[in-house]
């Protein structure tokens, strides 16, 4: 929940420094710095250019954030299906030392597009963990040390991130 928490924290800094002008770039990015030290107790390194972020924590810890990126990401593990429901609005990635997780946000997904992606899951050999299904819906599916979720609502925007230990 803390790690959930904080993506969201990081996606909203990339949010507001990347509307920033570039005589204030400095000054965002050394108070988003300071911002994230203060959320993770401990030395932080804040990188910002443009509508990407790059954060690296002392203790090897590393997000990245892109919010100009609208294509499925090239670093997914090639056992996950890609998701093609929808179009992509941003790309987050994390190293968490143990482990790799991306987090995409879609938006104009389809009514059934989560129930159509279970059946690629289930196809490629996942087992599902928790399945709930209306007319959008969730899901959370597993393969070996590879986690996926897809969390639809009803405006058609999706949550969808992988995770894959290392």
């Amino acid at each position: 929940m803390k790690l959930i928490a904080f993506t969201l924290f990081v996606v909203a800094a990339l949010i507001f420094t990347s509307s920033c002008q570039s005589k204030s770039e400095k000054r965002a990015e050394k108070n988003a710095e300071k911002m994230i030290e203060q959320s993770m107790g401990g030395d932080v390194d804040v990188k910002i250019d443009d509508d990407k972020m790059e954060i690296k924590h002392d203790d090897g810890t590393s997000i990245k954030a892109e919010g100009g990126v609208k294509s499925w990401p090239k670093d997914i593990p090639s056992e996950v299906p890609e998701f093609k429901f929808g179009k992509i609005d941003y790309v987050l990635k994390q190293d968490v030392g143990v482990a790799n997780s991306w987090t995409i946000l879609f938006i104009n997904t389809p009514e059934e597009a989560t129930k159509k992606y279970e059946a690629l899951l289930k196809d490629k050999g996942y087992e599902m963990m928790v399945t709930t299904m209306s007319a959008h819906g969730t899901i959370t599916a597993k393969k070996d040390d590879t986690i996926v979720r897809v969390m639809t609502d009803e405006k058609g925007e999706t949550t969808f991130s992988v995770t894959k230990k290392k």
